[in-house]
């Protein structure tokens, strides 16, 4: 204490205001190191975690992808072997239809020429014999009316033998050529039907292959998404739970100082008191009775001008 009013801390004051400080101090640094121990332990936990969310459902995205993969091409390939198989087979079917269909057409045709060209001999030995008959019958020098007639009736029987076998012969080629167009168009409409087969299966095949790339997108990104949130929400919780706790040590400081000023002031204020001469009032404890009253305490006097010291007398302070 100086004489110029100025407060100074006792050494008591100090100790117990660097205890405080230290102490604060301490659990501000125990308190900010635990914090930041969770909180690492708690994004590593989430981070492990999220890992292996991930990794599990990226190797279960790749085996469906695989399995349907595999799936999509046994059945492809199935279904390629199939056609293939149905387009040969309708390709030999046709083949051979043809053979038979050209070849009983080539038979046909040659039977009808054979009897054709066997009647048309027929007609013309029968026609020779018959003027050689009549020729031989009437005789040369006969009235040449009966020959004339013979010869109109032969001439009128070939003629007629003809137009019928030619006839014949149209109608068999007739008959050929609407088989050939027939077999044409059978041949035709069983390429349009394996191309038509084929063009859907291709078809099939896109759209099964975008449907698979249009999962495996979408799986992706939900993937992506969920590893996003989960760590924005760690990293939200961890500053929330940092902000909280350095509110609290905040309010313990405050609350610390505040409860320390008051004895502060209260001390000055005794101090200012004490550095006055003064009669304090004590108890005086006796055998019969206790009592108040009132004893000087001390004698104070000047030391060089500066300093105030007490002389205290033998007291029983109660």
């Amino acid at each position: 204490m100086t004489n110029n009013n100025q407060f100074s801390l006792s050494p008591r004051c100090v100790t117990h205001l660097v205890v405080v400080v230290v102490v604060v101090v301490v659990v501000v640094v125990v308190v900010v190191e635990v914090v930041v121990v969770v909180v690492v332990v708690e994004v590593v936990v989430v981070v492990v975690v999220v890992v292996i969310v991930v990794v599990a459902v990226v190797k279960v995205v790749v085996v469906v992808i695989v399995v349907v993969v595999i799936v999509f091409v046994v059945v492809v390939v199935v279904v390629l072997t199939v056609i293939v198989v149905v387009v040969v087979v309708a390709v030999v079917v046709v083949r051979v239809v043809v053979v038979v269909v050209v070849v009983v057409v080539v038979v046909v045709v040659v039977v009808v020429v054979v009897v054709v060209v066997v009647v048309e001999v027929i007609v013309i030995v029968v026609v020779v014999v018959v003027v050689v008959v009549v020729i031989v019958v009437v005789g040369p020098n006969s009235n040449g009316g009966v020959l004339v007639v013979v010869v109109k009736v032969v001439v009128g029987v070939v003629a007629r033998v003809v137009v019928e076998l030619s006839l014949v012969v149209v109608v068999v080629v007739a008959v050929a050529v609407v088989v050939i167009i027939v077999i044409v168009v059978a041949i035709i409409v069983v390429v349009v039907v394996v191309v038509v087969v084929v063009v859907i299966l291709v078809l099939i095949i896109v759209v099964v292959v975008v449907v698979v790339v249009v999962v495996v997108a979408i799986v992706i990104v939900v993937i992506i998404v969920v590893v996003v949130v989960v760590v924005v929400v760690v990293v939200v919780i961890a500053v929330v739970e940092t902000v909280v706790v350095v509110i609290i040590i905040i309010i313990v400081v405050v609350v610390v100082v505040h409860s320390w000023l008051p004895q502060s002031r209260d001390q000055s204020v005794l101090a200012s008191r004490l550095s006055e001469p003064s009669l304090v009032i004590t108890r005086l404890q006796t055998r019969q009775a206790s009592q108040f009253e009132t004893r000087p305490l001390c004698s104070w006097k000047k030391q060089d001008g500066r300093r105030l010291f007490c002389t205290s007398t033998a007291v029983e302070i109660g």
